[in-house]
């Protein structure tokens, strides 16, 4: 530590108190009446207490002793920081925040001179007192001095998101918002790119060109996932959005639309902002006690995705907090207003943009500025569009019409209105889609570069027509794919003949989704199919619906010779005819994906009685379950599938089909098939094949429980998920994503697999565990079993021996104990199995003790030849996790769990051998 308040005041103290010391008494002497009488000895002026700086010595040993003093090269493009790194520079700020001050004049600073507070300090003062002082001495690669990263880092640490942001905001602010932007887009270890960190700060003519397109800041984006612009919130001295009013923001915000252009949309803009309000009142200063992030994303993000069926509400809810006004001033931002530390870096920065000579005046007027303010006009407006039919934000629908309508160079575009109660006309949509009517005097042209579109209105109860987007659908030219979907639309009262007609014009129009279910109005799609000559994608989903006119339908499909790959999803459709007769007509699909269940009827029809040899069909999915009136594979016309030789996969799913006999028959059709090189059939019982030689017969128990099964085919879920599977989260990089996505949690059509008919125990443990639950994993009916036999001496093993109630017939009491918990065995005690007591038991049993204690029978200690002995750490025993106590924020310390004779429960994670001895403590 440096030399401190506390040295000075304390030798300030000794000093007085010495002085007071040597004055001179009163005694018996002359001059002892002549000293009462005179004035008494000035006191001795309080000496100037010395304040740390930058450049002492004992400050500088404290960053040497930090940092280090070793410096490793790398690229300024490739300079990342890590959460922990920028962690450690905030511990260091704060730990020595008492004896740190603004640096700067005060004709220059409003904080010059004066102390710094840990909610208020920002990065000129880190820069100052941490980034210059640390890298002012280090060599690196030939220069006198280094940059932070070099001096922290050692190997090249590539970012993933580029950070733009203003230098004036709070630091323990922006930290908290590039954290919260790591655990929404649930990133580990990932690099962020930070100018101030990765330049060196005592070389910036080297890092900042003349010309700003090669300067390290666009060479580090060009690297980069995508943009974090994080915004301050409103505080008592400055407005909302400061970084909008800087020219570097506003150059980086252009280069960023540059950057998704060239990638094809491939490049994504997050904003986050850390607001300090309570209770919805402005305190007028940012507080790091009360301050809570708030992000909104661009697309859907691994926090939105993660356990959710409906990500897009989850994400609107999310994004629900951000403050309004912060919108309002990214709604007005005009880069001409932007300003900058040095007028030159402005200039060159406008004639960058306008493709003009760098020294020269800026234009004061040209199509480059109003393109980078219309496009963060129209991204602020998509994403919280939807939010505001939501009501969770209250903004104007025609000020968010006019802005989005604005962005003419827009290429991609993702809305998702599932769930907006209050959305019951879609007029606003289109105006901000295709402009004003015709009839309006206002000159906006509308999204006539957009090559991508997604629409859902899933579940909006108040929407009764489609007909608004008609002439959406006219305007767009460039429009190569379309997702739309009303899943369900129990509220649609008419699905327009021309609604889709727009499309028919599009030359580039190559992929099309729809997805409807429990629609009650008659759809009508063979006029709008037939006259589509380049689609190759095609998705029709109509679960529940009133489709007319089947035959016709079949015909207007085959007539897309195009089509390389089409999914029908026709369930629980009582009129539905032959629809697949004719597919040998179309001579370039590879992929084919039918979806029949619960379709009583299909049966009448061979589905598979098409097929020819000059298919060059590769991958074929036929989903059948429910459907009870299938008795034999015969009736698929199963038989023809010999015929397609260049078949490399197949899925069947015959999951409910209750009366199917002849499992032998497919068996020998599949064996007679030895090019296909992925193949999965689901039968009746809700066990999957994944060769023809496993294939059984099931028997009749097992059919006749299936049928009294419910019915388990996700309608409205399949649709959704179908519309958000193509939305990938954005954070591949760097973070290892779930192994099933929520697209596949959502949208698997195998129906809940239906346990064993056979209720009596087995002696065998491994044999039940295989043979009652097929949806295990594999390895448990492999010989390497994790779980050990039951030793023979146990009165259990015996046939005659009462059955535990935790032991069910489907191995359920197997998979709890198979995974474990925390790494130590959960392997079965011998002897009889206790019961676990119910809640009421529980309860019952607390009460009888008098002590308050549960009985909690979470897991049972390992057998094990001696016991072990029993410990007790009362700092693991004060250290419970805090449970939040009210939506304010408080929190209340969980009491620790205790358990009743002795009973062995891990009670912390860190610790799972530990063992707590049962304790009673007096009610009083």
């Amino acid at each position: 530590m440096g030399c401190g308040a506390s040295e000075a005041s304390s030798a300030y103290k000794t000093s007085s108190a010495s002085s007071s010391d040597n004055t001179p008494q009163s005694s018996g002497s002359k001059t002892s009446g002549r000293s009462k009488q005179s004035r008494p000895p000035k006191p001795k002026a309080k000496p100037r207490l010395s304040r740390i700086t930058p450049e002492s010595t004992r400050w500088l040993d404290m960053l040497r002793e930090t940092f280090g003093q070793d410096a490793f090269y790398v690229p300024t493009e490739r300079r990342g920081i890590s959460l922990e790194q920028l962690e450690t520079v905030l511990k260091l700020m704060r730990n020595n925040m008492a004896e740190l001050y603004d640096t700067a004049p005060r004709n220059l600073s409003k904080t010059g001179m004066q102390p710094l507070h840990v909610d208020s300090y920002n990065l000129y003062h880190v820069s100052e007192w941490v980034i210059k002082p640390a890298t002012m001495s280090v060599p690196c690669n030939g220069a006198t001095s280094c940059s932070f990263v070099e001096l922290v880092a050692r190997e090249e640490q590539m970012p993933v998101w580029f950070i733009s942001h203003w230098w004036g905001e709070p630091v323990e602010s922006f930290f908290a918002c590039v954290r919260h932007h790591s655990y929404v887009r649930k990133i580990e270890n990932c690099f962020y790119w930070v100018c101030a960190y990765a330049n060196r700060q005592h070389e910036l003519g080297s890092e900042v060109t003349h010309d700003p397109r090669e300067s390290s800041f666009y060479r580090a984006m060009q690297l980069s996932r995508g943009v974090v612009l994080i915004l301050n919130p409103k505080l008592q001295n400055d407005p909302p959005a400061v970084a909008l009013q800087r020219i570097w923001v506003q150059f980086e915000e252009a280069m960023s639309w540059k950057i998704a252009d060239e990638r094809d949309g491939d490049f994504l803009y997050d904003i986050v902002t850390s607001d300090s309000r309570q209770d919805g009142c402005f305190e007028g200063s940012w507080r790091t006690a009360t301050a809570f992030p708030v992000m909104l994303a661009d697309g859907l993000t691994n926090k939105d995705m993660e356990g959710n069926s409906r990500p897009f509400v989850s994400k609107r809810r999310r994004e629900a907090g951000f403050p309004i006004e912060i919108m309002e001033a990214a709604l007005n931002a005009e880069i001409l207003k932007a300003q900058a530390s040095r007028e030159d870096d402005r200039t060159h920065i406008l004639n960058a943009l306008t493709r003009c000579p760098l020294d020269r005046k800026p234009l004061k007027q040209a199509e480059a500025y109003d393109m980078t303010d219309r496009r963060l006009h129209a991204l602020i407006a998509a994403a919280v569009w939807p939010a505001v039919m939501d009501g969770s934000v209250s903004i104007s629908e025609t000020t968010l019409s006019n802005a989005l309508a604005q962005d003419e160079w827009r290429r991609r575009l993702v809305l998702d209105f599932s769930n907006c109660a209050r959305l019951s006309n879609l007029e606003g949509l289109a105006s901000g889609l295709a402009g004003p009517k015709e009839d309006s005097h206002e000159d906006i042209a509308g999204l006539q570069s957009l090559e991508y579109l997604k629409l859902s209105f899933d579940a909006c109860n108040n929407l009764k027509a489609l007909s608004p987007l008609h002439r959406v659908f006219e305007l767009f030219r460039n429009l190569k794919t379309l997702y739309l979907s009303a899943a369900p639309a129990k509220s649609l009262e008419v699905f327009e003949d021309n609604l889709l007609e727009g499309l028919q014009k599009l030359v580039a129009f190559q992929k099309l989704s729809l997805f409807f279910s429990y629609a009650p109005c008659k759809i009508r799609l063979q006029t709008f199919l037939s006259s589509m000559r380049g689609l190759k994608v095609l998705t029709i989903s109509m679960v529940h619906c009133d489709v007319e006119d089947f035959r016709a339908l079949s015909i207007a499909l085959v007539k897309n010779t195009n089509l390389e790959s089409a999914t029908l999803e026709l369930s629980h459709n009582k009129g539905i005819t032959d629809l697949t007769s004719r597919l040998h007509d179309l001579p370039a699909l590879k992929h084919l994906e039918l979806r029949f269940e619960g379709c009583v009827n299909i049966a009448k029809f061979g589905v598979c009685s098409g097929f020819n040899t000059a298919m060059p069909l590769e991958s074929f999915i036929l989903r059948m379950a429910y459907c009870t009136t299938l008795t034999h594979p015969r009736l698929l016309a199963i038989d023809k599938l010999q015929r397609l030789k260049l078949l490399q996969r197949f899925q069947l799913d015959l999951s409910g089909c209750s009366n199917l006999q002849g499992i032998d028959e497919l068996k020998s059709v599949l064996s007679n098939m030895p090019w296909l090189q992925s193949l999965e059939v689901s039968l009746s019982s809700g066990r999957k094949f994944h060769s023809a030689m496993s294939l059984k017969d099931n028997d009749q128990s097992t059919g006749v429980m299936t049928a009294h099964l419910p019915l388990a085919i996700k309608t409205f879920s399949n649709s959704s998920t179908a519309f958000m599977s193509d939305q990938k989260p954005a954070d591949d990089l760097g973070s290892p994503m779930s192994t099933r996505s929520a697209g596949a949690r959502r949208g698997g059509a195998s129906p809940v697999p239906a346990r064993s008919a056979s209720l009596r125990p087995s002696t065998n443990r491994r044999q039940t565990a295989v043979e009652s639950d097929s949806s295990m994993p594999r390895q448990l009916s492999e010989d390497a079993s994790p779980l050990p036999p039951r030793p023979a001496s146990s009165p259990s093993a015996s046939p005659h021996a009462p059955k535990a109630a935790n032991q069910g017939s489907d191995g359920s009491h197997l998979r709890g104990r198979q995974r474990g918990i925390n790494g130590f065995s959960l392997a079965p005690p011998p002897g009889p199995r206790r019961r676990v007591s119910s809640v009421p038991e529980r309860k019952e049993q607390a009460l009888a003790a008098n002590n308050g204690d549960l009985l909690i029978d979470r897991s049972r200690r390992t057998a094990s030849s001696s016991p072990a002995p029993k410990r007790f750490n009362s700092s693991l025993a004060d250290s419970d996790p805090l449970s939040p106590a009210s939506a304010r924020g408080r929190r209340r310390r969980r009491s620790p769990a205790k358990p009743l004779d002795g009973a062995f429960i891990p009670h912390h994670r860190s610790s799972p051998s530990l063992q707590i001895p049962s304790r009673r403590h007096s009610c009083a």
